[in-house]
């Protein structure tokens, strides 16, 4: 499900970004400045291409993971790096545009993306790994995967139905972020404590 959940939001994505005056032509109504509907469009739908791309990424790493096992021979596959490579490239181009347009929740989410990106290639290029960092990364990615969809999701109806402040926009998209990061924090913790236990 969390596939093709991600997957069809790449493919819309990449629709809208193409062809924005196609498929949001109700926002180039007559009057509109042209300029600035483009970039809120870009804006808003390159964040959201983003959080699609994250949670694709993050879901085939934790389905590999298990199925690799320690050698990592899967997971060090050409469309499998280049799939982690474009959502750093995309998480670079998603920082600049918050931070040319003063958008924090943009900065705040390339730069997660970004480095969610490196630890995917610092465990596939780790010279080993252990059971217990196969389940600790199996979970992690699984739980950002959850992340980026449950944001993306409140990206969309956060803006609806907390149209009244921006302040409650804002905490809805963090929440999810918020909450995923503490449930990682705290299996990466439960599963780290047998193998201390055993020195």
């Amino acid at each position: 499900m969390l596939y093709i959940v991600s997957v069809s939001g790449i493919v819309c994505c990449a629709l809208v970004l193409a062809a924005p005056q196609v498929f949001k032509a109700e926002r180039f109504a007559a009057g509109s400045d042209i300029a600035v509907e483009m970039a809120q469009i870009r804006l808003f739908w390159s964040f959201l291409a983003l959080l699609s791309l994250l949670s694709w990424v993050s879901i085939r790493q934790a389905v590999l993971v298990l199925q690799a096992g320690p050698a990592r021979l899967l997971l060090r596959s050409g469309s499998h790096l280049a799939a982690i490579s474009l959502l750093l490239l995309l998480a670079c181009y998603v920082l600049w545009l918050g931070i040319s347009h003063q958008q924090l929740l943009l900065q705040i989410f390339s730069a997660v993306a970004f480095f969610s990106g490196l630890s995917a290639l610092r465990y596939i290029f780790r010279a080993n790994v252990s059971r217990l960092q196969i389940i600790r990364e199996h979970i992690a990615a699984m739980l950002g995967s959850a992340i980026a969809i449950f944001t993306a999701f409140t990206a969309f109806g956060g803006r609806r139905l907390f149209a009244f402040s921006t302040n409650a926009q804002l905490l809805s998209w963090l929440l999810p972020s918020l909450i995923g990061i503490g449930c990682i924090l705290w299996y990466q913790r439960r599963y780290q404590l047998p193998a201390k236990s055993s020195r």
